[in-house]
């Protein structure tokens, strides 16, 4: 995916992908993991979700309880850089 700019992210995220869960588990970029998403299955935009590389140490930080669907779409995750602690919260509200 970012071979051919050179670039070498620690994650990748991405807003209004409008993918079903199904769709998204298939992309699977290379030396990527998908690490946390929020997809609603009913409706059609929207939803984010979070690419971690794969020799991070990582964990879900599970906010599923602050979504609401069609409102605020939130994802995160906590990662470990250097020793130290990390969240990337992924979050999109929409007016």
């Amino acid at each position: 995916m970012f071979d051919s700019c050179h670039l070498n992210p620690h994650f990748i995220c991405l807003s209004e992908h409008y993918l079903i869960d199904h769709n998204l588990l298939m992309i699977k970029p290379n030396n990527y993991y998908l690490a946390s998403r929020f997809s609603h299955q009913l409706y059609y935009g929207g939803d984010v979700c979070m690419y971690i590389k794969s020799n991070l140490e990582w964990s879900i930080t599970d906010l599923s309880q602050y979504c609401i669907k069609k409102l605020i779409e939130v994802c995160a995750v906590q990662i470990k850089i250097s020793n130290h602690l990390h969240y990337i919260i992924m979050h999109i509200q929409i007016s």
